[in-house]
């Protein structure tokens, strides 16, 4: 009996020894997939252009938070719209994304085929003029003004742009306005030039 005993005793051991060996077996080959498929879309993207990238980004999925990273998120649309190689399909589908960011009332006063031409003759104009944006600073959050009346929650901030045209730099400064939407989510109405002493007073 006793000699029953340690066989299965050491039958049980090497089953559950195999065991861990195969679990760690599955776990170290699962990490080793997960590595090759990270280093596969890491290099995927490195290949992607800036406009692809953007073209490719779930923005309903991956909304910004905040009135800045709203802004920097269509700032980074506009550079890439401005300074980029792009096709015409490319400003077509960049102008889809942006749209994202806006408020309904933006969007009912600039339909999709107006603000895709007005895009297209701004890209244009910036190729004729050797005009690109070079730069792009949003103000800090405690510059951020908020208010609430009878049509809403809205938001300003101020942004400069730096922009280069024949290689001579000229700055231009531009209040943003924007709505909270019911969900929460920042969005633009508008914007308006300023001149740097409003800027400069914050």
């Amino acid at each position: 009996m006793k000699k029953k005993k340690k066989s299965g005793t050491l039958g049980t051991i090497i089953f559950l020894v195999v065991l861990v060996a195969l679990i760690f077996g599955c776990f170290f080959l699962a990490q080793k997939k997960s590595k090759e498929r990270a280093e596969e879309q890491a290099q995927i993207e490195a290949q992607q252009t800036e406009a692809e990238k953007l073209i490719m980004m779930d923005i309903e999925q991956r909304y910004p938070v905040t009135v800045r990273e709203v802004l920097k998120l269509y700032n980074r649309i506009l550079q890439c719209v401005h300074n980029e190689e792009v096709s015409d399909a490319e400003v077509k589908a960049l102008t889809g994304q942006l749209r994202l960011l806006f408020d309904e009332e933006f969007l009912q006063n600039n339909p999709y085929d107006q603000h895709v031409d007005s895009l297209i003759l701004e890209v244009a104009e910036y190729d004729m003029l050797d005009r690109t944006i070079a730069k792009c600073e949003i103000e800090s959050a405690k510059s951020l003004s908020e208010w609430t009346n009878e049509k809403g929650s809205f938001a300003s901030l101020n942004v400069t742009y730096t922009i280069m045209e024949a290689k001579s730099p000229g700055r231009v400064n531009e209040k943003f306005l924007l709505r909270r939407q019911d969900d929460g989510r920042w969005k633009i109405v508008g914007w308006e030039r300023i001149d740097s002493a409003e800027v400069e007073s914050k």
